[in-house]
Order: structure tokens, then C-alpha cells, then sequence
């Protein structure tokens, strides 16, 4: 997939599989000169990934080799190949740079967690996957219902002549979850298509088994006893900043 004209992968494999570890070092394997963003949904599950994976690689956390990024926190360079980012941090960077130049693939992990930073993100990542597409001949890539809205379309047209000017190349998109509606995100991504001719512009894998044991641990308080906690502690916290400012 990595090297073949399609722009898209849509990943299914059971929790424990190595989705999330093992996929973003064939990726940056294969793409030695790309810098590879991967996204979480959790700030803790973004650092644990990239701890792992810099472990796995033989990386210095932070360095050219693997990082992370979150809010209030960024462990990683200029040239860190493989970034873990929350899903928050990534839309952030492409509110700044909405073609996303400083990578060469974004992987989409936990996208069954839907939110709505998780659904802007799609959109911003489509957009750039769009405005960065190349057909035979030098031609453009052309995005899905593209024409019904002149705005729309000005901006896009304005992105692709910004792609061409920086020299960017089609950016890879690998869209990752245990459990995923498949025909969704082919809808979603239909008309993306870059070099292929037929109707297979998303590449569908699918993952049995699992590589990791996976254990199901289980809370000794109940919701209501935590909620009740969490609720004591900031009314406490809220009290203590009372008193000092008073003092």
C-alpha cells in the first residue's frame, strides 16, 4: 500500500494485534524520508505509544527517532520519523498548516472513538490528502463534490497551488480501529483516488488475531462513588484558592 498509488488504508484487527506499535514502523520503513504523525484519542495513551515504540527501535524518546505531542507537552524534533500526537495536537497543527507538510502519512488510530475533534480532523485530513494528490499526466486530483460551492472551491484550488509551490508529495493516510463500519469511511473517502483508475481509491486490511495478551481489569469503586470523589477534590481545591487569595 505504502508504495503503491492508493492514498488510503482502512486497518481492522483485534485490540492486542499491534495496530498501534507495529503499523507506524512499517510505515516509516517503507517511507525513510517522511515524517509519520500518529494520532490518539488520550494525551496518556499518545506517551505509553511512543515510550514503547522508542523502546522497540532502540530510539532516545524525544529524538530524531520516535516523540510524542501533547497539550502542555512535546517530546520530539524537527526531524522525530515516527510523532504520536493527541487528536487535539494534530488538529491544531492543521488549523496552522492545512496541508499537514510536515508529514508524509497520518495514521488515524482509535477511529471508532468518535468525537468532535475526531470528526473535524477527518475533514482536515481529507482536505489535505486532496489538495496534495497527483494524477498521470500532472494532472490534479479532484475531491468529491468538489464545484458545487465557488468558496470552497477557490480555497481548495488555493491549497493545491500551495501544495505544487512547496513541492509536497501525496500524502498517505491510514485510517486504524478494532472496530470499524468499513462501508462509512469508503464513502467518506470516495473520489480520492491519485494515480488509481478504477474504483479502489481505499485499500481495506484486515488483521486476525492478536500478537499481545490483553487483560480486563476492572474498577473496585463504582461511578457514583468516583464522580462523588472527583466532585469533593475540586470543591476542596476550589476552597484552598479562596483562602489563599484571602490571605
Amino acid at each position: 500500500f505504502l508504495l503503491s498509488p492508493r492514498p488510503i488504508l482502512v486497518l481492522t484487527g483485534e485490540t492486542g494485534c499491534g495496530k498501534s506499535t507495529q503499523v507506524p514502523q512499517y510505515v516509516s520503513a517503507c517511507l525513510p524520508s517522511c515524517r509519520t504523525a500518529v494520532t490518539q484519542p488520550r494525551r496518556v495513551a499518545a506517551i505509553s505509544l511512543a515510550t514503547r515504540v522508542a523502546s522497540e527501535r532502540g530510539d532516545d524518546l524525544g529524538g530524531d527517532g520516535t516523540g510524542y505531542a501533547v497539550r502542555f507537552d512535546d517530546r520530539s524534533t524537527a526531524r522525530t520519523r515516527i510523532r504520536y500526537v493527541t487528536d487535539g495536537t494534530l488538529l491544531r497543527e492543521g488549523t496552522a498548516d492545512p496541508l499537514l507538510g510536515r508529514y508524509g502519512a497520518v495514521v488515524l488510530d482509535e477511529a471508532h472513538e468518535r468525537s468532535l475533534r475526531t470528526d473535524v480532523l477527518f475533514g482536515v485530513v481529507k482536505r489535505a490528502l486532496e489538495a496534495r494528490l497527483r494524477l498521470r499526466g500532472g494532472g490534479e486530483g479532484k475531491g468529491r463534490g468538489e464545484g458545487k460551492d465557488d468558496a470552497d472551491a477557490d480555497v481548495m484550488k488555493g491549497m493545491r497551488k500551495e501544495s505544487r509551490k512547496r513541492n509536497l508529495s501525496e500524502l498517505k493516510v491510514i485510517v486504524m480501529s478494532a472496530t470499524l463500519d468499513v462501508d462509512l469511511f469508503r464513502k467518506y473517502f470516495e473520489g480520492c483516488k491519485g494515480n488509481v483508475d478504477k474504483n479502489d481509491d481505499v485499500t481495506f486490511l484486515s488483521v486476525p488475531g492478536r500478537t499481545f495478551p490483553v487483560q480486563t481489569l476492572y474498577t473496585p469503586a463504582g461511578q457514583d462513588v468516583r464522580m462523588c470523589l472527583s466532585i469533593l477534590c475540586t470543591a476542596w481545591s476550589f476552597l484552598y484558592v479562596l483562602v489563599c487569595a484571602a490571605d
